[in-house]
This record gives C-alpha cells, sequence and structure tokens, in this order.
C-alpha cells in the first residue's frame, strides 16, 4: 500500500516522475478557457505565505499522486476558510481508497491551521464530482465568465 506523507513544494518537485504525474493531472483538465497546469511559483510563494499544505502519494521512491490545500480568510463568513486546490492519484494507485485517503489527509491539514470548513470543487460531470458527491454535503454552484474574448 502507498504512504500518504505531508511535503512540501520543493520536496514534491524533487521526485524524478514530477513532471509525468503533473502532466497526467493536467489531462484530466477540460476546461475551456484555463490551460491546465501547475504553476510552481505560485505554489512556493503561498507555501512561504503560510497558506498552502502540499501533501504526496508515494510508493518507496516513487510519486503516486499529491493534493494541496490553500487556506484564506473568508471576510463575508469572518473565518478561516480552506479549498483543495488540487488532487490527484495516478489511475494505477486508486486503489484501497487512496485518494479519499489524500483527500481526509488533506481536510485534516486545513482543520489543523484553524479552518472552520473546506470547500471542493470539480468539474461537473466528472468523477471527482461524483466522489465528492458521495462525501460531502453540496451547498454552492461555481459559474464561470470568460474574459477571453473580451477587449
Amino acid at each position: 500500500m502507498v504512504d500518504i506523507v505531508d511535503t512540501t513544494v520543493s520536496e514534491i518537485t524533487a521526485y524524478k516522475n514530477f513532471k509525468d504525474v503533473v502532466e497526467q493531472y493536467s489531462r484530466l483538465d477540460n476546461h475551456p478557457d484555463v490551460k491546465a497546469g501547475i504553476d510552481i511559483n505560485v505554489y512556493l510563494n503561498l507555501e512561504k505565505a503560510g497558506l498552502l499544505k502540499v501533501v504526496a502519494v508515494v510508493d518507496g521512491d516513487t510519486l503516486c499522486g499529491f493534493g494541496t490545500v490553500v487556506t484564506t480568510y473568508a471576510n463575508h463568513l469572518a473565518q478561516k476558510v480552506a479549498w483543495i486546490e488540487s488532487l490527484y492519484v495516478l489511475p494505477k494507485y486508486r486503489v484501497h481508497n487512496t485518494g479519499v485517503r489524500l483527500l481526509k489527509h488533506l481536510m485534516q491539514k486545513a482543520k489543523e491551521t484553524g479552518c472552520v470548513g473546506c470547500s471542493l470543487t470539480a468539474q461537473k460531470g466528472s468523477e471527482l464530482e461524483k466522489v465528492y458527491s458521495r462525501l460531502y454535503k453540496a451547498t454552492d454552484t461555481v459559474f464561470w465568465k470568460s474574459f477571453k474574448e473580451e477587449k
């Protein structure tokens, strides 16, 4: 069975297969207006500010997946909240509830930072949406306004 471990941006990017895992993760996102990918510099800055926690799924020295949770202060709620920013497990490691274990670990990280709750988003109709709907209460609907065509 794989291990789920706390890590840092610098540590996770040092895995030999990090770029391959990110590439596979990016292929899942079919957003019409936003190119999928990870901006490591943004992650480093969020981590430095204490706003990002990174968790890795590992099998020995092989990266099998990762997740990130971002914390922020929701002014309209007057409380600290979190959101799952990324969550991915390579297909061959999606056994023994690995994804759910990763998700629960990320939730615990958010709770430890003093957040009162966590938001999760998934593409409509995706496998991730099905998982979230089994585990958590739907509270909001997310909409998108593209600025690509506006001049």
